[in-house]
């Protein structure tokens, strides 16, 4: 319909340029034959004042009229045609038909004056009013009842018409539009539209309002000036039954103290829409003097406000109410309310949208708005976009946005302010206020991600941000986020201040990236966050009400309050004052001023508290150097997943519970993997309950002196004295609960000094008890670990892994006189604390005697040498290298070849010493190998010398056993070795042997899970062996030989994983062989006629140590020696067989050996192979 609208006016503006070029050049003789030669038509119109009709059409030309009337069945124009024409009556046509052809025109092309109406009406057609320059002292009116439309185009006419009338009027009462168009004309003259009215009445009016039809209503004003004096007078007013109400002004001005621009429809219609549009290059709408209101009611409505300047000092500037209203607003508009209460732009709908790209509200005036949104039912939604906008309120108690819920139900307001300016002074209300409702749903978003700071969103004194509900907002919330680069507030202002006063209130408010906020935020009634996730805040955060406003809670819905930290800085405090309150804080880095922030969970004046504070560190890992102290007015702080540490002041908690004095202390509470340090230099208090609720959690006291727990302890995690100095003293003013925790204690064993835990009323459960050991030596006295007022079971507590070692001691937990201690004595030997006392400074064997118990690595150093010395020994010629000669004659005459050999050996020994200060022994496994070369030195017919050098590998395993644990010596050694040895002819032989060997042994204790360092050591070893065979007969012989050797070994000192220094002293073996042995040999050739011999062997042996003495000396102070058995037997049998391949002899030999002690268990067994090969 708009379109046809327009093709319509322009149609008839070229029309007119044509008429009037034809008749400027034409004689009234000539216009009359004219009109002659289009004779034919069928106007069937009288004659009147300007002469009858020819071909629908009359001209006047006249100076000087009266009335001019004309009335037709069908199609008519009226076209006057004359500069100076005066009119001083009516002009007017009319056409009767009701269907066909039966348009009704009146073109004013030119003219003067024209004094009354003029009218143009048809009953069935079109009905059209065109007027350029000249003055109607009257009014303009077209009207149709028909199918088509009706218009009215102004061209720089100026209309003035009488009192409380309509001047220019479109008035449709059929099927079909109205237009109205103003604009300048061809010369650039201006229409003047100018009415007095106090009747409602309006300045220019179109009216298309028949119900049933989807008609329009189009008022066009590209220029000219409407001015409607009187308070109920309208400048420019669209009208549309069940179609669309349009206004649309490009330029010109409207001044009117009433209305400026009304469009409105049928409301109840589904299809009614009014658009109102404004601006499309410089525009002035109304001024500051003369003012007017814009307003809007349809079904849906449009508003475009593109240009210019509008003003009012009424109620409002612009007033738009329907369902649905869509508002936009460009860059160089300006909207000015000036009177008392008034808005600059108010919104009643259910529906609504908001742009505003860079415009400029000014509301500067007592209790103004500049914008107003307010509900029209139950269920409303808003949505506002404010990009880079000047909006002020100055005035008193005036606020520059209301979202006002209107006491409607399940209201959602979405609020957008990207960039701009927002300013109130000390008098004002708010920047933005929200009226709230029930179920009342506000989300208001300040952003401006890529602005620079001096363009981003301020304010300077009063309140921002106002929240407030006239009566319930049961399940009604308003969140703010302040993001990026937005300044909100000004100093000692109240950035947001939130008056609800109902239980099911929320308040969210959200402070991320660099959004900067200056002032107090007061969060009122109903549950309220703040979530704090960057930028930065300076002012206070009251929980529920402003004390410099109200010396006492005006609130009675007070709810629960929670301030979250996750980011950013602030400058100030949280008071949370009544409800039970929460502090969470998760910070990844330590904000600026942190130290300055106090935090303040609230009154705690009730005779029954029912309201419980809790302060959180939710995964907060960065806090190293945290002041307790302001920490005021919380019942319960928990660390989840976090680690803080207090440096400063003591802890607090209040009681909570039914009534109040049930406790008069709050909950400590740590779980999920945290850990809260003390680090105070002296005497701490933590006034609180402890609840450690997880194994992972840990509470840590490093400084020195008592740590002081003010209520009960529950423990399923870890307490921790362990500072380095054995001087903390925790003390418990409850009651004690191990959940299957630790706590972990500094001893000093040197100086019997411990951390302590004190115990003064109940214990239950079960603690396990970590020691972290101090010093270097240790004492053998018990040292009180646990002191409890109370008669503890024994089971209470225990010590990790059983035991403590440390130095020479293991120390086990002791319950005496009901208080626990790490004594070195336990079990059927326990010896009291003063009988341990009494044995200090004396001798390890005494000290083993009395039932101290030593650690398990003290019987592995005792017998550490014993093992390395059964390693080092040396065998017998028979056993090294086998037998070289049969009988006591030689395998072959002449020189004896050179020959290398190698063999390998294995065997097990069970050790019980004569003598052991611990009272070990150990089982002993071992292997070697050992090859050499043997180089004849002489030759002659008394016999051969024969000399040889050695290498060897020997490693073993040595298992030992006592009653202070178990534990393993596993040595390797590489050495080297020299061998002479005579073979006399008459079968005497001499063997003499050295050897050199390095050992490196790895020591290990079953039960402990530390071990010291490989142990380094050198042995070496020296013997001298005679025997001499007898022969008697069928290949016998038997040999008596005899055999001493020396072996010694010199071990590194060291320090052992548990403090414990050991030196190693004695060492030594000489050890005294005598024995008897008894082989049979045998020679004989192959069938190739190559050598063949045998020999086998039995052997007996009786061995004597003359040294033995083993001396291990532990932390400088205690010995602990051993000695072995001083008899010792051996039998043994072996063997050989000799080939030879070529010139190459080959000799084959094995032994096996059993031996036992004489005075104690001691044994062993063992076995011998090896190959020599003879050139």
């Amino acid at each position: 319909m708009r379109y046809s609208a327009i093709a319509t006016n322009e149609r008839h503006q070229t029309g007119h340029f044509f008429r009037q070029s034809l008749i400027a050049t034409a004689s009234t003789i000539s216009i009359a034959a004219f009109s002659a030669c289009l004779a034919g038509g069928s106007a069937k119109a009288d004659g009147g004042a300007c002469g009858t009709p020819s071909n629908n059409l009359v001209i006047c030309q006249n100076a000087s009229y009266g009335d001019i009337t004309y009335t037709a069945g069908t199609r008519l124009t009226l076209i006057l045609n004359n500069d100076n024409m005066v009119v001083n009556g009516t002009v007017a046509v009319s056409t009767t038909q009701t269907s066909g052809n039966a348009d009704s025109e009146i073109d004013l092309n030119s003219f003067q004056r024209i004094n009354g109406t003029v009218s143009s009406i048809s009953a069935g057609g079109q009905s059209l009013v065109y007027a350029y320059d000249g003055l109607v002292n009257g009014k303009l009116v077209s009207t149709s009842a028909g199918q088509g439309n009706v218009s009215v185009t102004l061209s720089g006419t100026e209309v003035v018409g009488a009192a409380n009338s309509t001047l220019v009027e479109a008035l449709h009462n059929g099927n079909g539009d109205s237009f109205i168009v103003l604009q300048q004309s061809p010369d650039q003259s201006t229409s003047s539209i100018s009415v007095q009215s106090t009747g409602g009445q309006e300045a220019v009016a179109a009216h298309s309002k028949v119900t049933g039809f989807l008609s329009e209503a189009k008022i066009t004003m590209n220029g000219g000036m409407v001015t409607a004096q009187g308070a109920n007078s309208v400048g420019l007013f669209s009208e549309a039954g069940e179609g669309e109400a349009y206004v649309k002004v490009s330029a010109g001005s409207i001044s009117s103290n009433g209305t400026a621009i009304r469009a409105i429809t049928d409301k109840s219609g589904l299809n009614g829409h009014a658009t109102i549009e404004i601006g499309e290059t410089n525009v002035f709408v109304g001024r500051s003097d003369i003012t007017g209101l814009i307003e809007a009611q349809s079904r849906n409505v449009d508003f475009f406000f593109n240009a210019g300047m509008l003003a009012h000092d009424g109620a409002a500037v612009v007033r738009l109410e329907a369902y649905g209203i869509n508002v936009q607003t460009g860059p160089k508009t300006l909207i000015e309310s000036s009177g008392v209460g008034t808005a600059g732009l108010e919104v009643i709908a259910q529906s609504a949208t908001v742009s505003m790209d860079t415009p400029d509200f000014r509301a500067n005036t007592l209790n103004a708005k500049s914008i107003l949104l307010k509900a029209a039912g139950d269920g409303a939604r808003f949505s506002l976009d404010s990009n880079a906008a000047d909006i002020d309120a100055l005035g008193v108690g005036a606020s520059a946005i209301v979202l006002d819920a209107n006491q409607k139900k399940n209201v959602t307001f979405e609020a957008s302010f990207e960039r701009g300016e927002y300013s109130v002074d000390a008098s004002s209300k708010a920047v933005i206020e929200v009226i709230a409702a029930d179920g009342t749903n506000a989300t208001l978003n300040f952003e401006g991600a890529s602005i620079e700071p001096v363009d981003s969103a301020r304010t300077t004194t009063g309140n921002v941000v106002l929240i407030s509900a006239p009566q319930s907002a049961q399940g009604a919330s308003v969140t703010l986020n302040i993001a990026t680069h937005t300044e909100f507030g000004w100093f000692d202002n109240t950035a947001i201040r939130n008056t609800v006063d109902s239980s099911g209130f929320q308040l969210n408010i959200n402070v991320e990236d660099t959004g900067f906020v200056r002032g107090n935020a007061v969060l009122g009634g109903g549950a309220s966050t703040f979530t704090m996730n960057g930028g930065s805040f300076d002012g206070t955060i009251y929980g529920d009400y402003d004390p410099a406003v109200h010396l006492s809670s005006p609130i009675v819905n007070t709810s629960n309050d929670h301030f979250v930290w996750s980011g950013g800085d602030i400058t100030g405090s949280f008071r949370g004052q009544d409800g039970s309150d929460q502090v969470t804080l998760s910070l990844k880095s330590v904000p600026f001023n942190f130290e300055t922030f106090t935090f303040d969970g609230g009154n705690q004046n009730s005779s029954v508290q029912k309201d419980v504070d809790v302060f959180t560190f939710q995964s907060t890992r960065v806090l190293n150097n945290f002041n307790a102290g302001k920490i005021l007015n919380f019942e319960k702080l928990i660390l989840d997943d976090s680690t803080v540490s207090i440096t400063q002041g003591n802890l607090f908690l209040y009681g909570y519970g039914q009534p109040f004095n049930t406790s008069i202390y709050g909950d400590l509470i740590l779980r999920n993997n945290s850990q809260l340090t003390f680090t105070r230099g002296n005497s701490t208090d933590i006034g609180a309950n402890i609840l450690i609720q997880d194994k992972d959690s840990v509470l840590i006291a490093l400084g020195s002196g008592q740590i002081s727990a003010g209520n009960d302890v529950s423990n399923s995690g870890t307490i921790s004295l362990k500072n380095g100095i054995a001087d903390t003293l925790f003390f418990v003013a409850g009651n004690y609960t191990g959940n299957g925790g630790f706590v972990s204690l500094d001893v000093d064993f040197s100086r019997t000094a411990a951390d302590t835990i004190v115990l003064s009323h109940g214990i239950s459960g079960n603690t396990t008890v970590q020691v972290a050991p101090l010093g270097a030596a240790a004492s053998p006295q018990a040292i009180p670990i646990i002191v409890t007022y109370s008669n503890p079971p024994s089971s209470a507590f225990s010590l990790h892994n059983s035991q403590v070692t440390v130095g020479a001691y293991t120390y086990k937990l002791t319950v005496e006189n009901q208080n626990f201690y790490l004594s070195p004595a336990s079990g059927v030997s326990r010896l009291s604390s003063g009988e341990l006392e009494a044995l200090e400074g004396t001798a390890a064997s005494v000290l083993a005697d009395a039932g101290v118990n030593f650690q398990p690595y003290i019987p592995l150093y005792e017998a550490y040498q014993s093992a390395l010395l059964e390693m080092t020994r040396l065998p017998s010629l028979k056993t090294r290298s086998g037998g070289r000669y049969e009988g006591g004659a030689a395998l072959s005459s002449g020189p004896a070849p050179d020959a290398v050999w190698g063999r390998t050996g294995g065997g097990f020994a069970h050790f019980d010493p004569q003598s052991s200060t611990t009272g070990y022994d150990y089982d002993m496994s071992s292997f070697d190998m050992q090859a050499g070369l043997d180089g004849l030195f002489l030759d002659s017919a008394e016999g051969a010398l024969v000399g040889g050098l050695t290498a060897h590998y020997r490693t073993g395993e040595a298992k030992v056993h006592s009653r202070y644990g178990d534990s393993k010596i596993h040595p390797d050694g590489y050495g080297i070795g020299g061998t002479l040895t005579w073979f006399g002819a008459d079968g005497f032989y001499a063997d003499a042997q050295g050897e050199l060997t390095w050992y490196s042994s790895e020591l290990k204790a079953e039960n402990l899970p530390f071990a010291p360092e490989d142990s380094d050591a050198f042995g070496y070893a020296l013997s001298l062996e005679a025997g001499q065979a007898f022969a008697i007969g069928d290949g016998i012989a038997l040999t008596p030989q005899a055999q001493l050797s020396f072996a010694a070994v010199d071990i590194d000192s060291f320090t052992g994983a548990y403090s414990d220094h050991v030196s190693f002293s004695d060492g030594q073996s000489l050890l005294a062989r005598a024995g008897l042995a008894v082989s049979r040999e045998s020679a004989w050739q192959d069938v190739n006629g190559e050598a063949r011999s045998a020999n086998i062997y039995g052997l007996a042996n009786l061995y004597y140590e003359f040294l033995g003495k083993t001396t291990a000396t532990v932390t400088q102070a205690l010995e602990f020696s051993s000695e072995p058995d001083d008899f010792t037997g051996e039998i043994g049998f072996g063997g050989s067989i000799d080939w030879q391949a070529g010139k190459l002899r080959y000799s084959a030999f094995a032994e096996v050996t059993a031996s036992t002690g004489f005075d104690t268990g001691s044994y062993g067994y063992g076995g011998n192979v090896g190959l020599k090969v003879r050139f």
